[in-house]
């Protein structure tokens, strides 16, 4: 949940409003792609309204980047 900017995560006994796998929450959370894009293709499953809350919760003007080569 957010409530006034602040977030916060726990478990719960119901259903999750959206679901996605592990790899589809790392590209979300480090900004390469927005849940909407991922519903599109069956990536983020759940309602509208849910999704959009999520692409705001994660939305950044960053997106990952390796600075370092190797």
């Amino acid at each position: 949940t957010v409530s006034q900017g602040v977030g916060e995560c726990r478990a719960i006994d119901g259903a999750a409003e959206i679901a996605m796998s592990l790899d589809v929450l790392g590209a979300v959370y480090l900004g390469q792609r927005r849940c909407s894009e991922f519903a599109a293709i069956g990536g983020v499953r759940g309602d509208v309204e849910a999704i959009a809350r999520a692409d705001a919760l994660f939305a950044t003007s960053d997106r990952a980047a390796m600075l370092s080569y190797f």
